[in-house]
């Protein structure tokens, strides 16, 4: 009944990725299973961080119909 927190890991993957210079140009994968988005404020940061560290974010949905979201460079549903 709480929903889920995408924020929370994105920042943990975004700080693990600059901390560690072997990782930039790296992906970080997403699993849920539900459907979320991010705030206005955290997708500036995102697309900041997404363009300066050369990351992706692949996302897959598990169980529920996967739609487009407002950060992942791709969507899966399983």
């Amino acid at each position: 009944g709480g929903g889920t927190d995408f924020e929370s890991p994105l920042k943990r993957g975004i700080k693990i990725i600059e901390e560690k210079k072997d990782y930039h140009k790296a992906d970080i994968l997403l699993i849920t299973d539900g459907l979320c988005g991010i705030s206005d404020d955290f997708q500036k940061i995102l697309v900041d961080s997404k363009e300066k560290l050369d990351f992706s974010i692949h996302t897959v949905i598990c169980g529920n119909k996967a739609e487009k979201d407002n950060f992942s460079d791709e969507v899966m549903e399983i």
